[in-house]
Formats: C-alpha cells, structure tokens, sequence
C-alpha cells in the first residue's frame, strides 16, 4: 500500500499543478475569454452525442479485439468495458488497461500475457492509423488550402504511420529457460493477432478512422464554443495527434498532456496554444461527466458479471 501511495504520488502532484497552472491563467485571463465563449444547446447537444459515438466506436473494438482471441463478448459488454477503461484512467495511474484486464481474465480466463501484448499490437495499429490519417490531411490542407507545412509535422506523422512495421515483428525470446516459454509463446500470439487475421486488423483500422473522424467532430465543435472557425481537415490533424496522449500516463486521463499535444500542434496551424487548450479543455470538461455517469452504471453491471 505505501508503494502504491508513493506511486501515485507524481502523477496527483502533477495533476494539481496543472489544474492549478490552468485555473491561475484562466482567472488572469477570464474577461477576454468570456468575450470569445459562445454557449450553444445545439453544440453541446451534438459534442455529446459525438462522445456517446466515439465510446460505442471503442466498444466495437473491445467486441472485434477480444473475439479474435477466442473471447465472445456481447457487445453491451464491449461497450461497457470501453465506458469503464476510460474511467478508470482518471484515476492517477493508467488503471484502465488494468481493469479491463482482471475482467477478462476472471470472466473468460484471458492471459495477461496475451492481453498485455495484444493491447500493444492494437495501439501501434492505431498509432500508424492515425499517422497516415494526418499525412493525407495535411496532402488536402497543401492542395486546397494552399499551407506551407512545417517539416516537423510531416516527419511527425510519418514516423507514426511507418510504426505499422513493428506489428511483423516476432517476439520470440530462444535463449530463455523453458520454464519461460509458454508465457513467451502466449505474448507473441497476442501480438501476432492481426498477422494471423487481416480482416480483422482491416476492421479495426475503419473503425480507428470512424474514431479520428468523431473526434475531429468533437474538436471542430470545441474551438466554436470559443467563436473559432477551425476547418474539418484542422480537426483531423488535431485528433490524429491526440492517440500520442496514451504514450504518457503521468497524470490521470492524460490531463495537461493532450491540452499541450494539441496547443502545439494548433500553434504550427496559427492558433493561440491557450485557446487550443480551452477547446480541448472543454471537450474533456463534457466527456468526463458523460463517462462517470455512464461507468458508475457499468462498474456495478461489469461486477455483478464476474460474480455470476
């Protein structure tokens, strides 16, 4: 328990100088933002169901993902998995991944291993997804925008889309003791997931894009809550770079980390890093109040599951 404590000690640490960093700016600055705020019941009704999309989306990939390891999900399971692995990494720590992990483990008696690896496979699938998704939006924003690109922000997407290779890599590890093996051979299987099954690995990545397209949605609703016309295609390259949120769980729900992912990436478009943030700031404020509504539901449903 004291290691545990002193663990989660960074990650509140940081949480709370973010909040505080954020608040202290927005007071400072409150008058000129209020100015710029444009509340509308149409926007927020609509950045909800974009969520509500967005988290059916991840249920669709729970249900195709854990199918293909020999796990038959319903999809209300899948839906609910995807609701109560956002919650749980609110927490300080990436609890999520491991939530979802006892669940099937004491429900359908999945590995680690395999969960551990396959999740792996499946984020470097969405990272190269979201990496071609960004190259092609920048190629529309080049032909009918006619906007110089910064050279760091091609690179950028291209080293996320050419990340696909790292899924043909075997993870085989000869010169351990036997008594290794078979935990090495279940890794490599949950890795190998999408070579062993391409139709699979095609599903997953049309809905990664339905993903990034929502979220662009979500974003392009965001900046007009702060009387800022982003283009689609802006939105597109916004929510591409968020799946780099999940490489950093330092704080809970990658709290200041995608509000900077995005800030920077709005500043090479032109956009003041402060009103990105807000943006997202308020795409979050929405979204976390949906999920715990939702995930307090689904914690007790999922837990009376595995008590059956």
């Amino acid at each position: 328990m004291r290691i545990a404590a002193k663990k989660n000690i960074i990650p509140i640490t940081f949480s709370i100088f973010v909040i505080l960093g954020f608040t202290i700016f927005l007071i400072r600055n409150i008058e000129d933002y209020l100015e710029l705020f444009s509340f509308s019941l149409i926007r927020v009704l609509l950045l909800i169901a974009a969520i509500c999309i967005s988290t059916f989306i991840n249920g669709l990939i729970n249900y195709y993902l854990y199918g293909a390891l020999g796990i038959t999900l319903k999809l209300r399971t899948g839906f609910g998995l995807a609701v109560v692995n956002t919650m749980a990494n609110l927490l300080p720590f990436a609890g999520g991944l491991v939530a979802k992990g006892v669940y099937l483990n004491k429900k359908h008696h999945l590995e680690y291993t395999k969960y551990t690896s396959s999740i792996g496979a499946l984020f470097i699938c969405f990272v190269a997804t979201n990496g071609l998704i960004g190259l092609f939006g920048l190629l529309l924003m080049v032909i009918f925008h006619f906007v110089e690109i910064p050279l760091i922000i091609i690179l950028g997407f291209g080293l996320m889309a050419g990340s696909i290779v790292l899924l043909w890599i075997p993870l085989r590890f000869g010169f351990l003791p036997d008594k290794w093996q078979n935990r090495m051979n279940s890794l490599n299987q949950g890795w190998q997931v999408f070579r062993n099954d391409r139709r699979l690995l095609l599903k997953l990545i049309i809905l990664q894009i339905a993903s990034v397209l929502t979220m662009a949605f979500r974003f392009w609703i965001g900046f007009r809550f702060l009387s800022f016309s982003v283009s689609f295609l802006e939105g597109l390259l916004f929510a591409s770079a968020t799946i780099l949120t999940r490489l950093v769980s330092i704080a809970p729900g990658g709290l200041g980390v995608r509000e900077a992912i995005i800030a920077v990436v709005g500043n090479f478009l032109g956009y003041d890093p402060a009103v990105s943030a807000i943006a997202v700031g308020i795409d979050r404020l929405v979204s976390t109040t949906i999920i715990i509504i939702l995930g307090t539901y689904f914690i007790y449903d999922l837990s009376s599951d595995v008590l059956e």
